[in-house]
């Protein structure tokens, strides 16, 4: 029983990192002038958008979600 809750652990943090790195790369958007920067930035957005909507188990994105959201009012 523990190896499934260490999974479900791991699995968790990987999908807020995902979430993360969406955030992360639409605040570098934002900011971004230069074309060949911005198409990086925007290859990088799509694959992690494209992770994010690949997950199965749909309450394990909700919680990471919950968890992405409550952590980032705390920066």
């Amino acid at each position: 029983m523990d190896h499934i809750w260490l999974w479900k652990e791991a699995k968790v943090v990987d999908v807020w990192v995902v979430l993360a790195n969406i955030k992360r790369f639409q605040d570098m958007l934002k900011a971004e002038t230069d074309p060949e920067r911005l198409s990086t930035l925007e290859a990088l957005l799509a694959a992690e958008v494209t992770k994010i909507k690949s997950i199965e188990d749909v309450e394990l994105a909700k919680q990471a979600w919950e968890q992405y959201l409550n952590n980032e009012g705390r920066s």
